[in-house]
């Protein structure tokens, strides 16, 4: 049913300033009684409309397939690129980790290989997906330069020692363990969910 630009000025002023930003940057896939109602409610809050082409075409839908299925891929090649790049920083903490133990009488090192590898594995996994596609963090948070990326790697191991550390005090590995992969899974979901919500919401608009 066709809404008028009163119903969509009643829809924008619940949306927060970034997701009109966001319903701006998708401008030519918005009905125009949407965009006159967009551009009020961005002035109203003097949200800044400079660069925004108000009379852009409307986006052909053959087109917009083509550009999810780009972001799909490209969202897993930033995936791929960062679980390798974390995975690197991770070698020498490992080779540190073996060396203390080298110095330590009776150590089953091939149980701390297997130890260590699914350790960082895991952790790198986590931290991949975290900052490919980030779920509970604004988008322009993202970290893009590559050079942003080796410094979280080196930085997030320590940080995870400390958090291991009080695993292993409050013995909490157990439970760790079991909840690992289901949580990756959610967040998985959830992220899938949550750009979901956005497409729909673009379109509604």
């Amino acid at each position: 049913m066709a809404q008028t630009v009163e119903g969509f000025a009643q829809h924008y002023s619940s949306l927060t300033n970034e997701e009109l930003e966001r319903l701006a940057n998708d401008v030519q896939s918005l009905l125009p009684e949407a965009r006159l109602a967009l551009r009020a409610e961005m002035e109203r809050r003097n949200v800044s409309v400079a660069g925004i082409d108000w009379a852009a075409q409307p986006r052909d839908e053959s087109a917009s397939g083509l550009a999810s299925s780009t972001e799909s891929s490209g969202a897993f090649g930033r995936f791929f690129r960062n679980f390798l790049i974390f995975l690197v920083c991770d070698i020498p903490y490992g080779a540190i980790v073996i060396g203390v133990a080298s110095r330590v009488p009776n150590v089953d090192f091939e149980l701390l290989g297997y130890g260590l590898t699914g350790a960082f594995l895991r952790f790198s996994v986590v931290l991949a997906l975290l900052t490919a596609k980030p779920i509970f963090m604004p988008d322009r948070l993202t970290p893009t330069r590559v050079r942003t990326l080796w410094i979280i790697g080196f930085v997030a191991p320590p940080v995870a020692c400390l958090i291991l550390l009080l695993v292993i005090v409050f013995h909490l590995e157990p439970v760790v363990s079991a909840l690992f992969w289901p949580l990756v899974i959610l967040l998985l979901v959830y992220g899938w969910w949550r750009d979901r919500k956005k497409k729909s919401e673009v379109k509604t608009a």
